[in-house]
């Protein structure tokens, strides 16, 4: 089964966390950090807090299931070099952010190389990298 979780950054002081997904019913969004963090308030460990962060909703990614070639987890608005497979075409480098494609019903990687996909940042720290092209 595939791990549901999110990533975003804190409003308090801008820094990544990494857990599960709430919103209330104002809109405002959180990260509760039990699965990193000390899980806490609930019956499967039995601690008494927990941590929970307001986050900015324009920086939440989901967790694609799928790590890099160094391991790192891939997550939504990840930014990554691959090879992709243009078939009789050959294959070329791409820089591209990393987003849900409503024509697969996925993940855009059904076109990569999974073997050569390496994240180098993010669409939310460096835009910049997203001006490169292919390397033809």
């Amino acid at each position: 089964m595939r791990e549901i979780k999110f990533r975003s950054k804190r409003k308090d002081n801008d820094r990544w966390v990494y857990g599960s997904l709430l919103r209330d019913g104002d809109g405002k969004n959180y990260i509760v950090d039990a699965l990193y963090g000390e899980c806490t308030a609930c019956s499967v460990c039995g601690k008494q807090e927990m941590d929970i962060y307001e986050v900015d909703p324009k920086t939440v990614g989901q967790y694609t299931g799928l790590n890099d070639k160094n391991g790192k987890e891939i997550y939504e608005g990840d930014i990554v070099k691959a090879n992709m497979d243009f078939g009789p075409g050959g294959m070329a480098e791409q820089t591209t952010s990393i987003y849900w494609d409503e024509n697969v019903g996925g993940w855009q990687f059904n076109y990569f190389d999974k073997a050569t996909i390496e994240i180098i940042g993010n669409i939310h720290d460096n835009p910049e990298l997203l001006e490169e092209h292919y390397d033809y």
